[in-house]
């Protein structure tokens, strides 16, 4: 799988880079000026933000992104995704969408920083670090730019939507909660060695783009330990006398008492 990977995009890694630009599909988009994607930029689209400026790697894991991406021509150079495409006639490369609980933080982190390919339930933690093996084969750090990541459902998508091919649940607004306050936990922790991140938006964590003033910050060689096991990190914490959250079961179970049985199991 690595391998795969590595060939199908033989032909980004010859190109000189300085910069990533990840996009969502939020309204903010609307807002940034795309011209700011030189010819040294690689952009990686999430979902079927191909529509509003394709990208040469798009990922998703949710079947209704093809119809979508159908319907816009497939404009992506490489599409990443759980699927077999053969049948539209398109580069891509097939990869397991992982089926671990995302509030799992440290197995989250464990898998973002490995070598092997899987993709997040959270597309844009996925794309991270494809962004991060991409600058760590070029051997450099490169500055990556979030763009139309609101995570307010409310705000709705960019006008390039006409047609929304997603449904919204009860527990979309939730969800995407959930996905700022990971977004924001993983800019905070600075977990990627090769990558400088920016949330280009209105929020607390956000950064207003202006390309002269955003520079690539160093990078320290902090490692966070995820060589423990948790069941080793909770005793060496019970040793110290340090007072620790074990559990906290919130609304995470989103009503799934199934969810919510396993939530108590594992917090035994």
């Amino acid at each position: 799988m690595k391998e795969s990977f590595y060939s199908q995009i033989k032909d980004i890694l010859s190109k000189s880079l300085d910069s990533i630009f990840i996009i969502g599909k939020g309204s903010s988009a609307d807002n940034f000026d795309f011209s700011n994607v030189s010819e040294n930029s690689l952009v990686i689209n999430i979902n079927d933000s191909e529509r509003i400026y394709p990208g040469e790697i798009a990922i998703f894991h949710s079947d209704w992104v093809l119809p979508s991406i159908e319907e816009n021509g497939f404009k992506s150079k490489l599409y990443i995704s759980p699927f077999n495409l053969s049948d539209y006639g398109v580069n891509h490369l097939v990869i397991p969408k992982e089926d671990n609980d995302q509030d799992v933080q440290d197995l989250l982190f464990q898998r973002l920083l490995d070598e092997s390919l899987s993709i997040e339930n959270y597309i844009f933690t996925s794309a991270l670090k494809v962004a991060n093996i991409i600058a760590s084969q070029k051997n450099k750090v490169l500055k990556v730019y979030l763009i139309g990541f609101d995570f307010d459902i409310d705000k709705g998508y960019s006008n390039q939507f006409k047609k929304n091919y997603n449904q919204i649940s009860e527990f979309s607004s939730v969800i995407i909660k959930s996905q700022s306050r990971l977004c924001e936990e993983i800019l905070s922790k600075d977990i990627f060695s090769n990558i400088n991140i920016y949330h280009i938006s209105s929020l607390s964590f956000s950064t207003s783009f202006e390309k002269k003033q955003i520079k690539v910050r160093s990078k320290n060689n902090f490692k966070f330990n995820y060589s423990l096991s948790l069941k080793e990190k909770y005793k060496n914490l019970i040793t110290s006398k340090k007072v620790i959250i074990t559990a906290e079961l919130t609304t995470n179970h989103f009503g799934n008492i199934n969810s919510l049985k396993s939530m108590v199991i594992k917090a035994k």
